[in-house]
Formats: structure tokens, C-alpha cells, sequence
């Protein structure tokens, strides 16, 4: 991939520090909570019916709400206060969703929560965009995700040490996760500090291409088949999410480390691939990675339906940890190659708002599914049907990613791409 030398001016760097600060303490912050929220919940009782309602609760509200934040930030011409008070609001929540005592009590926490989490999206996507030039995207979106996902990282090991320690003899306790969720609540608040020293004045970029109508018709037509698309996908794709933590804590029997390594594998996985994808995405575009992302994803219900022992899902991590590595950069800048400059957080928040819709109804649908089929069958039976079920979806839904067209042109083609992944899935081992 060539050596590692920046390509970014000097004084666009230094105006990425406060943002480069600011998602080290939030993702620090977010490690030591949201990946043990599901597993709380659990322990706390939850029905696979509730699990649904929780992740579907913490897909709708932060993207469905997006709408009217971005329209209106885009309106002011503002970012940065967006992001200070959802930063705070959804920090503070961390100690209510601490002292929780039942799973509905939990639940509607998360939904006041992930409606603060929605004014932040928008808004810092559409930072990302006026503060990053349009050829390094790939390069600096994929530095934040490393330094976001390694702090995280650290934030998921803290709080297994917490959580450990706390009880050493009781393995199963669910008092616990206290600790790391009070410790979220400070982090997320000292994060938004930050963002004041964001500079007002924007770097000096390239001034925004001037494009021709039929020119702008195909990217109003790119963005409609990515959200087609995505919103097929997608729906198979939160069938899962309720059911991971059933089948974590019900059939494979983890304990509180165990949870923790599951965390913490597919973090690193992410680390060891992030920098080198995003040089590779800058070569080729996002949409030949989102493609990609989409194949990788298949097996991920199929591995689960006859997980029997964790290390199973710890290979699973390793390997899905690559394919979410590209959607963490590859969406975003596919994104933000077809939206208007004037209307890009609209165009994040009209996307995420559909996402969100899909994810919602799939993932309440998949509770409802699983505790039916359990009530009649065994739960490994009724789990399994539904986790076939999200397969076949996901496997249709990738083939349709195959009409999606590039965003625009970039240097090398798909032809080109397929020895570059060879080689980064060697260095990845």
C-alpha cells in the first residue's frame, strides 16, 4: 500500500486534532458502556421480545430523528453545538441506565438516549465533510476510526477489569456494569470539551465541482439505489441483533469475561485492517469496499445458528471485524461523494432516518419471530428459523449491492482492487 506519509496539508491537520481528541474520549467512553448494554439487559431478564425492542430502539431514535437536526443544521450553518448538547444528554443518561432495575425501566432510557445520539450524526458527518479534502477522505476518515475504535478498545478492556474485579466470585452478577457505565458518563461529558476548539473558520479546500444536470440526475439515482439497497439489506441484517445476546448468554453459556473478550476481539480485528482500507478505499472508491462489505456479512447468522462454544464467535469477530472496518469509512464517503455540499447532513439524516424505519421493524420482528417459534419449539429451534431467515435475506440483498454504480471516478477499478485485497488480507493475519 506504500509508505505511511500523510498526505494532508499542515494546516488541515491541525484543525483535525480537536476532532481527532474528541471521538478518542467519546469512543473511550462508548467502549466502557454500549457493547454491554444488550448483555445488562439480559442479565437483568429480557425476553428475546424486550432485546428486540431494545435494539430496535437504539436503531430507530438515532436515525429517524436525524431529519429534522440535520435539516436544521444545515439551515444555521452549525455543527458544533449539535454535537455539545447530545454529547452531554447522552452522557448523563449513562448513570440512570446504571441504576436500572428492570428491563423496561432500561429500555426507555435507551430510546430518551439514542435520541440524543441523533442530533450528533448528522452533524458530524457533515463536519467530516467541510473539514476533509475530498481526495484524502479514505486516509483521514480511517484515522479517526482507528483512533475510535482503539480507544474503545481500551474503554471495552476497563471495563472488564471493572467489571471483574467488582465480583470476582460471582461470574453472572448483574450490579457490575455499574461501574463502567458511571465511568461512560464522566468520559462522554469531557469529550464535548473538545469541540471548542474546533476552529470556526473552515480549512481552505478545493472549491466544490461544478456538475452538469445529467450529471447530478445520476447521483440523485446513486443515492436512491443506495438506500434501496441498504433498507433491503439492513432489514435482514438487525434480524440478528436481538438475537446475539440470547444466544451468548443462553446457549453458549458466557460469563462476564468471556462477553468482555467477545468486545474486545472484534475491536482488534477492526484496528489490524482500518488504516490500510482506508488507503485502498482513496484508489478505488467506496463502492467497490461496500460490495465487498455486504458478501463478508452473509455467513455472520449462519455462524451463530450452530455457535455451540464461544471461541466460535471469537473467529466470527475476527473475521466480521474486517467487513465492518470498511462500513465504518465506505458508507460515509459514498455518501458524501453524491450529496449537495449545501444539504449533506440532510442527505446523512435521510438515509440514516430510512436505515433506522428498517432496522427497527427488523429487529422487533426477529424478537417476536424467535419467542414464537420458541414457545413452540426449543429456543436453539425457534433462534435457529429466524437466523436462517436473516441469511437468505442478506445473501439477496448483497446481490442487489452488485448494480450499485461508483460514486465517481477514482484512480483504480475493481480489476484493479482484487490483488490489493489479496495482499491486505495477508498482512491483516
Amino acid at each position: 500500500m506504500g509508505p505511511d506519509k500523510s498526505p494532508v496539508s499542515e494546516e488541515e491537520r491541525k484543525s483535525h486534532r480537536p476532532l481527532y481528541a474528541n471521538q478518542t474520549v467519546s469512543s473511550l467512553s462508548n467502549g466502557l458502556a454500549m457493547p454491554f448494554i444488550p448483555f445488562y439487559v439480559a442479565r437483568l431478564g429480557a425476553t428475546t421480545t424486550e432485546l428486540g425492542w431494545l435494539q430496535a430502539f437504539r436503531n430507530l431514535f438515532p436515525n429517524v430523528m436525524q431529519l429534522p437536526w440535520g435539516s436544521l443544521s444545515d439551515r444555521l450553518k452549525a455543527r458544533i453545538p449539535f454535537l455539545i448538547l447530545g454529547g452531554w444528554i447522552s452522557s448523563v443518561l449513562f448513570l440512570f441506565i446504571a441504576f436500572s432495575v428492570s428491563p423496561f425501566i432500561l429500555i426507555l432510557l435507551v430510546a430518551v438516549q439514542s435520541f440524543a445520539i441523533s442530533m450528533m450524526i448528522p452533524t458530524w458527518s457533515a463536519l467530516l465533510g467541510e473539514m476533509v479534502s475530498k481526495g484524502h477522505r479514505g486516509y483521514v476518515f480511517s484515522r479517526i476510526v482507528m483512533v475510535s475504535v482503539a480507544a474503545a478498545l481500551i474503554g471495552n478492556v476497563l471495563a472488564g477489569i471493572l467489571i471483574i474485579l467488582a465480583a470476582p466470585e460471582a461470574p453472572e452478577a448483574t450490579w457490575v456494569y455499574q461501574y463502567p457505565f458511571i465511568a461512560a458518563m464522566v468520559l462522554g461529558i469531557l469529550a464535548t470539551v473538545f469541540l471548542f476548539r474546533v476552529p470556526a473558520k473552515r480549512p481552505k479546500k478545493e472549491e466544490e465541482e461544478k456538475v452538469t444536470e445529467e450529471e447530478e440526475w445520476e447521483r440523485r439515482r446513486d443515492f436512491r439505489h443506495l438506500i434501496t439497497f441498504q433498507l433491503f439489506y439492513m432489514f435482514f441484517m438487525s434480524m440478528l441483533w436481538p438475537l446475539m445476546p440470547r444466544t451468548t448468554v443462553d446457549i453458549v453459556h458466557a460469563d462476564n469475561l468471556e462477553i468482555v473478550l467477545l468486545t474486545v476481539i472484534g475491536s482488534v480485528s477492526v484496528l489490524a485492517v482500518q488504516t490500510r482500507i482506508g488507503r485502498l478505499q482513496d484508489r478505488v472508491g467506496p463502492g467497490v469496499l461496500i460490495k465487498l462489505s455486504r458478501f463478508m456479512l452473509v455467513p455472520v447468522p449462519l455462524i451463530y445458528a450452530f455457535a455451540s462454544e464461544m471461541w466460535h464467535l471469537y473467529v466470527l469477530n475476527i473475521f466480521a471485524g474486517a467487513a465492518i472496518a470498511i462500513i465504518y469509512i465506505s458508507f460515509t464517503t459514498y455518501l458524501l461523494d453524491v450529496a449537495p455540499a449545501s444539504k449533506t447532513a440532510r442527505y446523512f439524516a435521510i438515509f440514516n432516518a430510512a436505515v433506522g424505519i428498517v432496522t427497527f421493524v427488523g429487529s422487533v420482528s426477529a424478537g417476536f419471530l424467535a419467542d414464537h417459534f420458541t414457545s413452540i419449539y426449543n429456543l436453539w429451534t425457534g433462534l435457529f428459523i429466524v437466523y436462517m431467515v436473516s441469511t437468505v435475506g442478506r445473501l439477496i440483498g448483497s446481490v442487489l449491492f452488485l448494480k450499485l454504480k461508483p460514486s465517481k471516478r477514482y484512480p483504480e477499478t475493481m480489476t484493479d482492487v482484487l490483488p490489493r485485497i489479496s495482499k491486505l488480507l495477508h498482512l491483516s493475519r
